[in-house]
């Protein structure tokens, strides 16, 4: 009786378990479309957020747009500068941009008053000239393309209002823009840009002008021979400008000479000595007016390089004239590196490697 009632609560038990069991699986079947409605649900709410999140960030970069050629703050006036960017970037015409003016609440302009106003801002020397400033500022985060139309402009403007001092200022700028951009459109205009300058400059009218744009010219060169005679113009005008006082500074003198000196180093290394004779000239007679407490390091190059100038009419030569030249070019090295050593300045180990060149040379010869 004892075993009987065991057997049966087993079975009563084990026929609960299946009961629940099944019940559970009956659920869990009947759950399955709520949950994958849930899910689809989910879903859905999901893709409505995303739709309104890309139409809200669609909006605010249309509002965006607006606000940068039509600022609120100008109104009804659009910012030219902006519109011109826009129309050159190829972002619509002006009936383009004045159809979103129009339609964006920005001002009251009609069509025709709207692009006469444009064309009245492009023939507007003084406002060209601040737009171009706005622009050279903000260089770096604007393409080159941009600066490149903003000097153009200008320079039309200018050139229609017969400003030709003026027209040839920005020719500098547009030069030295040029020459310290790596390449491109504006790398491509600065030696244009200054040749352009000096068809209208005259050294004794326009000395510091004049000077500017040579100096340019020859930094900016390729040709190191034409460098050199660009430099070696500046310099015949430059000492009567400092006579007048338009050039104070002495030091823009020996540094425009110490660059005449490098480039006429460069044409005696192709095996001109007579180059590598006047670079020789030119190096000494800026050392003679440099103080080596105004500028060191390039106080030291030069004297590395008037060594170097020395060294190079060896190159040139044969013979007994050949070691006279390397002999006076070792003791030269020894002076210069002896400076280097004195004022610890960089790359000295490296630079006394031209010793141990021009000594190897020595015993050569």
């Amino acid at each position: 009786m004892h075993f009987d009632s065991i057997f049966q609560l087993f079975f009563s038990l084990l026929f609960m378990v299946v009961v629940f069991t099944a019940i559970a699986f009956i659920l869990s079947i009947i759950a399955l479309p709520f949950s994958a409605l849930g899910k689809f649900a989910q879903s859905l709410i999901e893709r409505m957020r995303t739709q309104q999140f890309a139409q809200q960030s669609a909006q605010a970069r249309i509002d965006a747009r607006l606000e940068r050629l039509f600022p609120r703050g100008k109104a009804p006036m659009p910012d030219w500068v902006e519109v011109r960017a826009e129309v050159t970037a190829g972002g619509g015409g002006l009936v383009e941009l004045w159809t979103d003016y129009h339609r964006g609440g920005r001002g009251s302009y009609s069509q025709a008053a709207f692009g006469e106003h444009y064309e009245a801002w492009r023939r507007d020397a003084p406002a060209q000239l601040v737009a171009l400033a706005a622009v050279e500022r903000s260089w770096g985060e604007e393409p080159d393309v941009r600066l490149v139309q903003a000097y153009g402009d200008a320079l039309a403007a200018l050139k229609l209002n017969g400003d030709i001092i003026g027209w040839v200022q920005v020719q500098l700028r547009l030069g030295e823009a040029g020459a310290v951009a790596r390449d491109g459109p504006l790398r491509a205009m600065a030696v244009p840009a200054y040749e352009s300058a000096l068809l209208e400059l005259t050294p004794g009218r326009h000395p510091a002008e004049w000077v500017r744009a040579q100096h340019g010219l020859g930094a900016v060169l390729g040709d190191h021979s034409r460098a050199a005679q660009a430099f070696g113009q500046a310099l015949v005008v430059l000492p009567k400008a400092y006579q007048r006082g338009d050039l104070a500074d002495k030091l823009s003198w020996i540094i425009i000479k110490l660059e005449e000196a490098y480039a006429l180093l460069q044409v005696g290394r192709t095996g001109n000595g007579s180059a590598a004779l006047a670079a020789e000239r030119a190096y000494d007679e800026a050392l003679s007016m440099f103080e080596a407490t105004h500028d060191p390091e390039r106080f030291g190059r030069a004297k590395l390089n008037l060594a170097n100038a020395v060294e190079t009419q060896g190159d040139c030569a044969a013979g007994a004239a050949a070691l006279g030249h390397y002999q006076r070019a070792l003791a030269l090295y020894q002076s210069a590196l002896a400076f280097w050593a004195e004022r610890k300045l960089s790359k000295y180990k490296r630079m006394s490697r031209n010793l141990e060149r021009v000594e190897d040379k020595i015993r050569r010869a």
